[in-house]
């Protein structure tokens, strides 16, 4: 059985515990939300099990209350006074349980509400109580309800997101791969020489490397991917590979020099090499706009950094989820991998908001997301054996089957898809064809 106790202390520590208010849609949150996943099991728990679940949570909810009434008295003994006179005529929470404890010491009470409430808690109460529910063991994988049947509208598949413009994925060898994304024709004839430029001044770069290697492997990590873009003809480059590492690029630079001035960094970098990184930056800039693919990442990428809220509620899922992109070697082939390190050591260092780089983490993973679900569910059908093991989609890439991806890409799926359905769950139409297509890989799975 779960430690609903120290859970929920973690979640009020974490999300705020001002108001009794504010706790109780906390509580009512991870309640139905219990319910829920405790109806999803597959097969269907016992009633005893899942009646047990619900008086764990409902004593810790009331010994978790307990703990902050008893603060509250010990602060201000008149606040006992106010507490009996406002629990006066008002109900507990789940009356039903009659294991409640008498008021030796007052019971946690629904906090009275000036005038009803129309509506139910906001979003992130469901979030917060989706993560109380997990770190408590309650479901360690992705259990969803199974479709009536393959007619029913719960199984009916929604309208295919579109891939957003940025990084386009592939099945290469048995794994996630970037596509290439050449320049224009009309392009390349007209950036060849600052090209050239750009290419002296990484090369210059480069040479100087070998000295902050240790002191900043991040930013190393991040101009030799830079150098392995950049180093090839011009009708060759990957505008949206250069675009996305010049970005974290850039941002390092900007951020260490900026650490420089006000003396934060332990060993600052030298001035020859901060030099030889703010010309790359200041090329870097003119080039990436010199491209019309280019253009139009920086504006969508402006345009997302002014959606500060939404930047924000991303960042503890995608942290999570373009780790996955960047470091596993089963998943994702070894160069695609070298080009989402760079951005995915930016947001971990310096948060998704601020810089164009948080952009480039959301589609990496948004688009990879994509990617996965259309290799696996498979264009127009798929099917994997009853145990699990071979897939068919029809489509062979390169010689190999995408069987090998789909034994390793759907444990990975599955197991990380809370934290998927958190990443996406600011677009409603996308969280909808993420659900479905969940829900067919589970069935598909079992």
């Amino acid at each position: 059985m779960a430690d609903f106790v120290a859970i929920l202390k973690k979640a009020l520590d974490k999300h705020g515990d001002e108001t009794p208010e504010k706790r109780t849609r906390i509580y009512d949150s991870v309640g139905s939300m219990l319910a829920k996943k405790l109806a999803e099991y597959s097969p269907p728990l016992a009633a005893e099990a899942i009646a047990g679940h619900k008086r764990s949570l409902e004593d810790a909810i009331a010994s978790v209350e307990r703990e902050y009434t008893k603060s509250v008295l010990e602060a201000d003994p008149l606040a006992e006074l106010e507490l009996i006179f406002s629990s006066i005529d008002r109900n507990k929470y789940h009356p039903s349980h009659a294991r409640m404890p008498m008021k030796t010491e007052p019971a946690w009470q629904r906090p009275a509400r000036s005038k009803p409430r129309n509506k139910p808690p906001p979003e992130l109460d469901q979030q917060v109580a989706e993560t109380v529910l997990e770190i408590g063991g309650i479901s360690p994988d992705y259990v969803p309800s199974k479709p009536s049947s393959p007619s029913s509208p719960s199984s009916s598949k929604p309208p295919e997101p579109t891939t957003t413009a940025g990084p386009h994925y592939q099945i290469r060898g048995g794994k996630l791969a970037s596509s290439l994304s050449p320049p224009g024709d009309a392009e390349i004839e007209m950036q060849r020489k600052l090209h050239s430029n750009l290419k002296a001044a990484v090369r210059d770069a480069v040479a100087l490397i070998p000295s902050i290697k240790n002191r900043f492997p991040e930013l190393s990590r991040t101009v030799e991917a830079y150098e392995q873009i950049v180093d090839c003809e011009t009708e060759q480059l990957d505008v949206v590979n250069l675009w996305s590492v010049g970005g974290a690029l850039y941002g390092f630079e900007s951020a260490y020099r900026s650490q420089n001035v006000i003396r934060t960094l332990s060993e600052p970098i030298e001035p020859q090499i901060e030099s030889a990184l703010h010309n790359i930056a200041r090329l870097h800039g003119a080039f990436i706009m010199g491209f019309e693919e280019g253009r139009d990442l920086v504006s969508r990428s402006d345009a997302f950094m002014h959606e500060e809220e939404l930047v924000n509620s991303l960042r503890e899922p995608g942290d999570k989820l373009i780790a996955i992109f960047s470091e596993n070697a089963d998943l994702v082939e070894a160069r695609t991998r070298a080009v989402t390190k760079p951005i995915a050591d930016y947001v971990h260092e310096f948060g998704w908001t601020g810089t164009r780089t948080g952009y480039a983490a959301h589609i990496i993973v948004k688009n990879g997301i994509l990617a996965i679900l259309r290799a696996l569910i498979g264009k127009p059908t798929s099917a994997l054996d009853a145990a699990g093991k071979v897939m068919t989609l029809g489509a062979i890439v390169g010689g190999v089957s995408n069987a090998e991806f789909a034994r390793v890409a759907l444990p990975i799926l599955l197991r990380n898809a809370s934290t998927i359905l958190a990443f996406v769950n600011h677009s409603p139409e996308f969280r909808a064809y993420v659900e479905w297509a969940l829900a067919v890989l589970h069935e598909d799975r079992k």
